[in-house]
């Protein structure tokens, strides 16, 4: 079992701060890699859900460094792919276009992209339209070649 404590303290941090410690960033995505799993040593089904969870933490602190709205979407797709995994096992699922379809209008799926586009839109930033529309395309089962 991980060191949850890392994971703990990062997202405790990542409650709006002012001014953001950036040595103490630094500090937290060193813990936070040190306690990423590697999916190559572990066998479980949750391995790729910790991977996930692990990764965002990264990207959220990622942000808080640059402000850069990208680290946002990573954490939206992390999240995406997460419950992608978890309604395909649950579910029994391949990987065919009828699945796929399965899978993306799935209740859960559902409401995690319609929550995803909404942070999106109100978080504050200036987020382009372009971008908006891009991030949907990719939630798109037929669009599956610009999926992450």
């Amino acid at each position: 079992m991980g060191q949850c404590r890392y994971l703990c303290r990062a997202i405790g941090y990542l409650i709006p701060q002012s001014p953001v410690e950036e040595n103490l960033i630094y500090e937290l995505q060193a813990a936070v890699t040190s306690i990423t799993p590697n999916s190559e040593d572990f066998d479980s089904s949750y391995t790729s859900a910790a991977l996930d969870a692990a990764n965002a933490v990264e990207e959220a602190l990622a942000y808080c460094l640059d402000g850069n709205v990208s680290h946002c979407l990573q954490v939206a797709c992390l999240c995406r792919d997460s419950i992608y995994m978890f309604v395909q096992q649950r579910d029994d699922l391949d990987y065919t276009d009828e699945d796929e379809r399965r899978i993306y209008s799935d209740s859960l799926m559902s409401r995690e992209l319609a929550h995803d586009v909404r942070s999106l839109q109100t978080s504050g930033q200036e987020i382009p339209d372009r971008f908006l529309h891009l991030f949907a395309d990719c939630c798109n089962p037929a669009n599956a070649s610009l999926r992450t």
